[in-house]
């Protein structure tokens, strides 16, 4: 019975990680290029620019309130000195399936680093939903692109 159990929570978890973009959108996959505004469409929120880097996709602080604000729980305590601004927290997207996946994010709130994947929903192409994860659990971000 046990045994049971067990496979049909596999076989629900398998179709749950299926149906993550319900709408098949048939995207260039370019459309996630440009500016975004994290969490947030007020002007002082943190935009990130994401951009090609060679065959893949990445994104970088563009747009900080507070420009000078550095990695400071970054674990690498060489760079624990360097600015956010400008640097590559989002990188190693792949398009596949109308979704950017086997990416990566860093958090420097916390200095962890995640699997991530990102995509839209509803076919509305100016919110993205970016989802930092590990295994199963996770936590998925709003951004605003830039008008």
């Amino acid at each position: 019975m046990m045994q049971r159990i067990l496979i049909i929570v596999g076989i629900l978890c398998a179709l749950m990680l299926g149906m993550t973009s319900v709408y098949a959108e048939n995207l260039d996959p370019d459309t996630v290029l440009g500016v975004w505004k994290v969490e947030s469409q007020d002007d002082k929120a943190t935009q990130v620019t994401i951009y090609k880097c060679d065959d893949k996709y990445c994104g970088k602080f563009s747009w900080l309130e507070d420009p000078e604000t550095l990695d400071s729980k970054n674990p690498d305590e060489d760079k624990q000195s360097q600015k956010l601004m400008g640097m590559n927290f989002v990188w190693g997207f792949e398009f596949d399936d109308d979704e950017w996946v086997d990416g990566n994010i860093y958090d420097p709130r916390s200095g962890k680093t995640y699997d991530c994947k990102m995509w839209f929903e509803d076919g509305n192409l100016d919110v993205l939903n970016v989802k930092g994860y590990v295994l199963f659990i996770g936590k998925t971000s709003i951004w605003y692109r830039m008008k």
